[in-house]
């Protein structure tokens, strides 16, 4: 979750560096307001201690949402997004691969059966790195 989330930000950070960058079950609304959907008092406030109050410098900063609409013209990676269907974080995934349509950035979503596991994403990680692979045009090593 939260490597999918820094896996987006740094790529958007950093237009240019990057030609790949995969999230599965990302916290991808992490800096704008996925402490709505975090069920304890503590998680909340480390949330608040990570990103700041709501509307801060540091939310905006680190909202992948905003980043992206400000990267209108950079050179993107291509994004490879997945989510399970029975995982809280589904609705930012949702609406993040939406964007990306909407800009027209080289994506790939995936939403399949599955919940905020270490099944689900020992499961997808594979499909992700093939995706890699094929985007990167990389040969497997009995190919060169």
């Amino acid at each position: 979750s939260m490597g999918g989330f820094g896996a987006v930000k740094i790529a958007l950070r950093y237009p240019g560096q990057f030609a790949f960058a995969g999230s599965l079950s990302g916290a991808l609304d992490g800096a704008n307001g996925i402490e709505k959907t975090l069920t304890t008092p503590a998680w909340k406030e480390h949330w608040l201690e990570i990103f700041g109050p709501v509307g801060s410098a540091t939310r905006t900063d680190n909202d992948v949402f905003t980043m992206l609409k400000n990267a209108t013209g950079k050179t993107l990676p291509y994004f490879y997004i997945d989510c399970g269907t029975s995982d809280r974080l589904l609705p930012s995934s949702r609406e993040f691969a939406a964007q990306l349509q909407q800009q027209k950035v080289p994506y790939e979503y995936h939403e399949l059966p599955g919940a905020h596991t270490w099944q689900y994403w020992d499961s997808e990680i594979q499909t992700m790195l093939a995706s890699m692979v094929r985007q990167m045009h990389i040969r497997r090593t009995s190919e060169r």
